[in-house]
């Protein structure tokens, strides 16, 4: 993967996985028209009635899709919180971009 203009990390993953709703995120994508990778989809139903685990996975996967970006050299990350700091922040930390 190299870099080349705007890059949006797969919809900010969903909007952090839709503020952490496994069930409207797969409708978001599924009305959007947008092509959930397989394997997003399936951990996704697994996690619908587990929050926290939605909240685990979804960390992981961002926190990967990140550190993919900065290992090939983009100039930098941008977030959207939505007035939810602490998944960000959680971002930030597990990249060590933050004590």
């Amino acid at each position: 993967m190299s870099y080349s203009g705007n890059i949006v990390i797969y919809l900010l993953f969903q909007v952090w996985c839709l503020l952490l709703n496994a069930r409207e995120s797969i409708r978001f994508a599924d009305e959007c028209g947008a092509d959930m990778p397989l394997w997003i989809g399936k951990r996704l139903i697994a996690y619908q009635d587990d929050s926290a685990g939605l909240a685990r996975f979804c960390l992981e996967v961002m926190t990967q899709l990140c550190r993919q970006l900065l290992d090939n050299k983009v100039p930098g990350l941008h977030f959207y919180s939505m007035s939810r700091a602490q998944p960000t922040l959680a971002v930030a930390k597990n990249l060590g971009l933050l004590s």
